[in-house]
């Protein structure tokens, strides 16, 4: 239904979005963003909890556990 469908989206979205921002930060060096990036892995996580994304939630558990959901490493913050 329409709340699965919104699910799936804003999972995709939330996914990019954390690519994006760790991109600007270790390949163009603007850090500003990460401030974002808890968040958006909790936006991310609570759709993932929906039934429909269980073999993607499954994935991110086994190649991404929850312990390893954090801001990158950036070199241009460490300088």
């Amino acid at each position: 239904g329409f709340e699965a469908s919104y699910r799936i989206l804003a999972a995709q979205r939330h996914a990019k979005v954390i690519g994006i921002f760790t991109r600007l930060c270790v390949r163009d060096r603007k850090p500003a963003y990460l401030v974002h990036i808890p968040r958006v892995w909790r936006l991310l996580e609570r759709a993932l909890a929906d039934p429909a994304l269980a073999p993607v939630a499954a994935w991110f558990a086994a190649y991404l556990p929850a312990d390893r959901r954090q801001v990158p490493p950036c070199p241009a913050a460490v300088a």
